[in-house]
């Protein structure tokens, strides 16, 4: 019996262990002089401290347009590009931690190129996004969410430099696919946002010889901040309210002049 029992109970233990949760992933952290980094990537977010209560989800378009149409008349080819789209910005207070997470990630992309190729293959491409704001906020946990865990078809596997001073980091990209990025995350402890123009990217736009380059700001994108969330504006007293506020204001003062 003493067998038996020894073997049921290690049967037990054995599928317990199989059917407990996995442990929380662990984030690639940036800290305060790196100079690069590699993301953890994300095969499944109820695995990491990412999940929770969406608080802040923005989508801002941008154009960036440097697009010669073809003069036929004059036998001049099209020139240039451009590319169209949306950078969505995303707030996550985590269920585990409580803190913020920020991502984002490029989608609905549309490029226009002088000749137009296959889907994935245009001349124009977004070569150099830089995402702000993050000064005196490192160490960062580096998240890119896997395609079966995002929408997005490229995915930013590299911060290729990291200015911890400057709050910056930057990813060199090669962004030509219609469907965008997935989303790309950092932890942070911050309990509070902001918003402006954090995020920017470089175009890269077909020439003779040489490609130019076109930059451009986004705005909408959400970092973290030590200062309180914004309190809405105070509602503006309608002419009504107003007179009769300035009605009851005169019933105190004549209450007053009587007693005195």
């Amino acid at each position: 019996m003493k067998a038996i029992s020894a073997s049921v109970f290690s049967c037990l233990a054995a599928m317990a262990a199989t059917f407990a949760p996995a442990p929380p992933a662990g984030a690639v952290q940036i800290a305060p002089g790196d100079g690069f980094a590699t993301p953890t990537v994300v095969t499944d977010v109820s695995t990491t401290d990412l999940g929770g209560v969406v608080i802040y989800d923005q989508l801002t378009a941008f154009v960036t347009d440097q697009f010669i149409p073809a003069n036929p008349v004059l036998g001049i080819p099209a020139q240039g590009g451009r590319i169209e789209g949306n950078v969505q910005s995303r707030v996550v207070r985590s269920d585990n931690t409580g803190n913020l997470v920020f991502s984002f990630r490029f989608r609905d992309l549309v490029f226009t190129d002088p000749v137009p190729g296959p889907k994935g293959s245009s001349e124009n491409f977004i070569e150099l996004i830089s995402w702000s704001g993050f000064t005196g906020f490192f160490p960062l946990g580096a998240f890119v969410l896997d395609r079966s865990q995002s929408e997005g078809q490229d995915m930013l596997t590299s911060v290729d430099f990291v200015d911890t001073a400057a709050g910056l980091l930057q990813f060199f990209s090669f962004l030509t696919e219609p469907d965008g990025t997935t989303f790309f995350a950092v932890e942070t402890t911050a309990q509070n946002f902001t918003t402006g123009r954090f995020l920017s990217f470089e175009h890269s736009v077909p020439g003779d010889g040489a490609a130019s380059l076109l930059s451009t700001t986004v705005g909408g994108i959400a970092v973290p901040t030590t200062g309180m969330l914004p309190l809405p504006p105070a509602p503006v007293p309608l002419p009504g309210g107003l007179a009769l506020l300035l009605g009851g204001l005169g019933m105190c003062w004549a209450m007053r002049y009587r007693s005195a």
